[in-house]
């Protein structure tokens, strides 16, 4: 998640002389990747990538700690400052708050405070807020709601306003949602919930509140409030994170919900918006604050492991260096162990996390240029080492490699003809017209070849990725790793020239025996049935499997892309193909005896697959090496039926000599007696 944070704002936080310059390069070596340096206002602001684990990270004073302790480290003066984290409330002698609050799962919210102010005077909030909130990428709106949006980017504690005389009876339940509830939301959109979100209502049995995401509309300060309650609490990540991807709704305030909120900053957040309102509006404090819940999260105390941190780092770091970067982070050094902040306590939480916290900080680039003695030894995975040749391999033959997303739409499955029903739907999708996970590399391939009619032919794609195949039970979906390949040429050899470019990358993973047959059925109907070849491959028990499929696409793939040329799809199984390899190739030197070509002109009228005819030409050879192919297939109409005329071209070579003339007469008669002993084959003799 991308964050802007304005360099004014930041520098309230810490005090340096650092340039902004200094501060983007220093954080991206050692903490949070600043992706540019934008101008907005007139003033330099960072746009920062944070990472899902560092959810502390998402405001002005997370990132300015890191700056603190990041510049430190290179000699630059750099003091953090948190004026507002002492901010406390005087309320002796105020009344209680009237407010009945039920919370019917305290862990839904484990922290819930909340403070009413009163002669609260509804207007724009002062230039400097709304200057920040406008660099940040927010609206603003009113004073009153400003403040709310000001605190949850400067402090990462979204906090919510509501209009008090809108409660309905005073009272708040909070409560998991029922299936089908509704609520208008602030952005005035109703939405219908699913079961187990967290929502309130009020005594009058209205939904007012959205826990987390957003706010209810109809209980919403506007121009004519008087009195409004300042709400802020903590909530279960995980309800929140459900909430957001079934209703397809994310906000700034579920982004920094979802990953935990550091329970010490309630109650100073809370202090600090009943300060700013009664600068801004005019506001004063009318009650008691309403504090339900625990008020310090679980302390986390982690183990140093000073030998395994040399180790990992392949370098030997004193006990006071290491102590003193932890310390510079915000732990507390406790003899061996670190006692993490309360806000890194649900990151930190094994000797593990304190070695990466020591390395980001003491600079990567200052690491030995060595493997660590802690990776040393660990052969990569062969998929992957394979998975990287064949991809070389196929550039070299001219494909170019596509990357896609694991989620598919509808619209290109039923334009691939694939059947919804045999497809596994996603329950919460990111983008809402991808719904299904694929569980084939060729549709997304097909539809990318079809973008690119408008270049030169051929146009050749590949990909290797992982598809999701389930019997729809409960268990993780199947994800084997395929290779998917698409050829769009007017070539009238495409399939033997396909053909050849798979046995190339055979022969490049040390595979010499494989055969192609007639595919009975290739489980994906975007082949055509009559044009397609199963590829088998032996191991070395002498059984043989089908390991992927090559063919011309069906006549409904090329209507519904409008290809106006042949389309030649081929999807194989990585995984299994892998198996076979091999990484020891051994050299054989080139025959220096040249080799006799000669052809046989096969008729056959049965089913028979013409790569068997070749393995029957193959298997004559004794003490010579016969390598036969199919030269050309000629298919005509004969009163019984289709008939096909092969032609089988083969070499006869041997490495003591050039093969004689009374030699090839033998084999041509033992080859010529074992088709013809196959039922509807029969051999054209020279005259």
């Amino acid at each position: 998640m991308n964050i802007l944070v304005p360099h004014n704002w930041l520098l309230e936080y810490v005090k340096t002389e650092a340039t902004p310059d200094q501060i983007a390069a220093e954080l991206s070596l050692r903490a949070l990747s600043v992706e540019s340096i934008q101008y907005i206002e007139g003033e330099p602001v960072y746009e920062i990538e944070v990472t899902p684990n560092r959810g502390d990270c998402l405001s002005v004073k997370g990132v300015a700690r890191e700056a603190a302790a990041v510049l430190g480290r290179i000699g630059v003066r750099a003091e953090f400052c948190d004026a507002g984290s002492s901010s406390v409330f005087n309320d002796n002698g105020l009344p209680e708050l009237d407010l009945k609050v039920d919370i019917q799962q305290p862990s839904l919210c484990p922290r819930f405070t909340a403070a009413m102010v009163d002669n609260v005077v509804i207007g724009p909030s002062p230039a400097l807020i709304q200057k920040r909130l406008i660099q940040v990428g927010s609206r603003p709106i009113n004073n009153i709601i400003d403040i709310t949006n000001y605190l949850m980017f400067d402090r990462g504690q979204p906090m919510h306003a509501f209009d008090y005389d809108r409660i309905g009876g005073y009272c708040m339940i909070l409560r998991q949602s029922k299936k089908g509830e509704r609520i208008t939301t602030l952005d005035n959109q109703e939405r219908v919930l699913p079961k187990g979100a967290i929502v309130i209502e009020d005594g009058e049995g209205r939904l007012i509140d959205l826990c987390g995401i957003m706010g209810g509309y109809n209980s919403a300060v506007d121009e004519n409030t008087r009195r409004v309650l300042f709400f802020v609490q903590v909530y279960d990540p995980k309800k929140i994170r459900q909430t957001t991807m079934v209703l397809g709704h994310r906000t700034e305030a579920a982004a920094r919900f979802e990953k935990g909120i550091d329970l010490a900053g309630v109650s100073s957040g809370l202090a600090q918006a009943v300060l700013m309102a009664q600068e801004s509006a005019a506001a004063k404090l009318s009650a008691k604050v309403l504090d339900i819940g625990e008020r310090e999260t679980k302390k986390v105390c982690v183990a140093i492991n000073y030998s395994l941190i040399n180790r990992v780092l392949g370098k030997k770091m004193a006990v006071e260096e290491v102590n003193s970067i932890l310390a510079d982070l915000g732990f507390k050094i406790e003899g061996k162990k670190a006692l993490a902040p309360s806000w890194r306590r649900g990151d930190v939480n094994a000797p593990e996390d304190l070695v990466e916290e020591v390395a980001r900080l003491y600079g990567y680039s200052n690491l030995d240029s060595v493997v660590p003695a802690a990776l040393a030894g660990i052969d990569q995975d062969p998929v992957f080492y394979w998975e990287d040749q064949l991809k070389n391999v196929l550039q070299a033959l001219g494909y170019v490699e596509t990357y896609s997303s694991s989620a598919v739409s509808s619209e290109l499955l039923n334009r691939c003809a694939l059947d919804l029903s045999q497809v596994l739907k996603i329950k919460n999708p990111l983008v809402q017209d991808n719904e299904y996970l694929r569980i084939s590399l060729l549709p997304q391939l097909i539809q990318s070849a079809a973008q690119n009619l408008t270049h030169p032919l051929p146009i050749k794609l590949f990909e290797t990725s992982a598809v999701y195949l389930s019997s729809f039970s409960d268990e993780i979906p199947e994800q084997p790793q395929k290779l998917g390949l698409v050829c769009a040429s007017q070539s009238e050899n495409l399939f033997n020239l396909v053909k050849g470019e798979i046995e190339s990358i055979l022969y490049s993973m040390g595979i010499h025996s494989w055969e192609w047959r007639g595919a009975s059925d290739s489980s994906l109907v975007v082949f055509d049935k009559g044009a397609t070849a199963e590829l088998r491959l032996k191991n070395s028990d002498g059984d043989d499997f089908t390991v992927g499929f090559l063919g011309f696409a069906c006549a409904e793939v090329i209507h519904n892309f409008d290809f106006n040329c042949p389309l030649l799809l081929g999807e194989f199984s990585l995984g299994r193909i892998t198996d076979m390899s091999c990484r020891n190739f051994s050299y054989v030197p080139e025959n220096k005896y040249p080799s006799v070509k000669e052809d046989l002109s096969v008729v056959v009228t049965g089913n028979l697959p013409v790569g068997d005819l070749v393995s029957l030409v193959e298997a004559v050879a004794d003490d010579v090496l016969i390598k036969a192919e199919v030269s050309n297939i000629y298919v005509t109409k004969t009163p019984q039926g289709l008939s096909r005329s092969v032609l089988i071209s083969y070499n006869v070579s041997s490495s003591l000599g050039t093969v004689s003339p009374q030699k090839m007469l033998e084999l041509r008669n033992r080859a010529i007696a074992s088709l013809e002993l196959v039922e509807g084959v029969s051999v054209k003799r020279k005259e």
